[in-house]
């Protein structure tokens, strides 16, 4: 009996220790690699690309690639280390990160994934979004942006401005375009939502990076969001420019909005209460006073979609012409809802409104919402105070 007790007290003193030593030394903090931000390509010889940017205090310092690219060079001087590998799927590609990654890799903290415009307008986009959503630990709230070029480039370009660390930057800039309207809210976990809805249609973010001499497109001088990303008429510190959104439909990518239909595109859909505007080279700022309304007539062939809101810009010495002010507004939001019905995607999600009128899902599933959206006859109501006071 004595020996048993002898026994199991030593078997209690082996093991209290082991209640108050902490983790495992690999899960300790300071032995984890946090990675910021996730760049995914598609290479011409058909590979998946997969880089990581770390945190700069414990990824093991360094960068390098795995499975053909050349690592090394004027990237060792970069404060944050970036680890690059290819393979046929993304799982092998992360697989290999996490082998050559010299800590254990942690995606919890992960704050935005970057996609090539390439891969974003393949059907495999959508795939990689639920492989995205399958990683263990990936944070659920990282942003989702497609790059109008290389996802890689823009990861490598990717770096503190204005005295900010890096891995408060990303969150920092993009809600500094949010709240001017001229770049949308887009995360992983809603994006995915979306994109398995019937409801509405996603979009991400979109971005470029900054190359004045190449343009993508030329961006109008005196018009804040006009041009898309990386064709502004600009110069920065920052090589790196946010805005607009890629329309989504279905599995993939099918176009873009620049910064002003971006803007419009929120206030249509609730997300801005007061933005940047001019009119006859009148700054101004706009707020909304009514939110946007919108009533869909499924009686009518076309069916017509009513929407409605209510305007005010705040006063000031100068005030544009109260129906140049109209018009332009008007033009600009016909302009939006034209293209988008062009492409046959509904970011506004007006099929949900139109969805009350059915009885069964399956009955609004064959009425075929996207069709009837592209050929709807649109009223505009817009409402400005009678006077500017």
């Amino acid at each position: 009996m004595l020996r048993k007790n002898k026994a199991a007290l030593l078997a209690m003193l082996l093991v209290i220790p082991m209640l108050f030593s902490g983790c495992m030394p690999s899960l300790q903090p300071e032995n984890q690699a946090y990675a910021l931000s996730m760049s995914i390509d598609r290479t011409d010889e058909g590979l998946i690309g997969v880089g990581l940017l770390f945190s700069s205090n414990n990824a093991g310092g360094g960068s390098g690639s795995s499975g053909g690219d050349s690592g090394g060079g004027s990237e060792q001087k970069k404060s944050n280390p970036r680890y690059y590998a290819y393979a046929t799927t993304f799982f092998e590609a992360l697989d290999v990160l996490k082998s050559s990654t010299p800590r254990t890799l942690n995606m919890s903290q992960l704050q935005s994934v970057i996609f090539s415009q390439r891969i974003a307008s393949e059907p495999a986009f959508k795939e990689l979004i639920e492989d995205l959503i399958l990683s263990n630990h990936l944070y659920g709230s990282a942003n989702i942006l497609v790059c109008m070029g290389s996802a890689k480039e823009l990861l490598d370009a990717d770096k503190p401005q204005v005295g900010n660390r890096l891995a408060e930057e990303l969150s920092i800039t993009l809600d500094h375009y949010a709240t001017t309207g001229y770049s949308p809210s887009s995360k992983l976990a809603s994006l995915y939502y979306m994109m398995n809805s019937i409801y509405g249609d996603p979009v991400a973010i979109l971005a470029a990076i900054d190359n004045p001499k190449n343009p993508t497109q030329a961006a109008t001088p005196g018009i804040l969001g006009d041009g898309l990303p990386g064709s502004m008429l600009q110069k920065t510190i920052a090589q790196n420019e946010f805005r607009g959104s890629a329309l989504i439909k279905g599995d993939r990518m099918v176009g873009v909005l620049d910064g002003d239909q971006t803007r419009w595109l929120q206030i249509l859909t609730g997300g801005l209460r007061q933005f940047p505007y001019i009119c006859q080279g009148q700054p101004m700022m706009m707020y909304v006073k009514s939110a946007s309304k919108a009533r869909v007539n499924l009686d009518q062939n076309p069916i017509v979609i009513d929407i409605s809101m209510a305007l005010s810009p705040a006063p000031q010495r100068r005030m544009p012409d109260k129906y140049v002010l109209e018009e332009q507004i008007r033009a600009e939001l016909t302009d939006l809802i034209s293209h988008c019905q062009s492409l046959g995607v509904d970011p506004f999600n007006y099929a949900e409104i139109a969805a009350t009128r059915f009885l069964t899902i399956q009955d609004f599933v064959d009425y075929n919402w996207r069709a009837r959206f592209q050929q709807a006859t649109i009223n505009l109501h817009i409402d400005l105070p009678g006077e500017y006071s």
